[in-house]
């Protein structure tokens, strides 16, 4: 590889890091507020989706939004919910 194609590459790489960011942080600045928390306890046949869905029905804005605080709230490694387990959900501001 010569050296005018490394610094290309640099360049390259520099800017994907950059347009990361940028759309990491605008994502950030637009996430939705938590209104508030309620507990859900997982009955059989809940999935994370549903669970986001139902405490947050008028919400227009990505359930998947919803779903990655559910998870970091309880700690959750992935989406998997078992029954009997009591979850904090969030409800979200519009």
């Amino acid at each position: 590889m010569s050296n005018k194609d490394k610094q290309f590459f640099k360049k390259a790489i520099a800017i994907f890091v950059l347009f990361v960011v940028l759309i990491a942080t605008i994502h950030w600045l637009n996430a939705p507020e938590v209104e508030a928390w309620e507990l859900h306890t997982v009955q059989y046949g809940d999935k994370l989706w549903d669970i986001a869905k139902e405490h947050n029905p008028g919400y227009e804005g990505d359930l998947r939004d919803i779903m990655h605080c559910i998870k970091k709230a309880n700690s959750m490694e992935d989406s998997t919910v078992y029954v009997g387990h009591v979850l904090a959900v969030p409800v979200m501001g519009t």
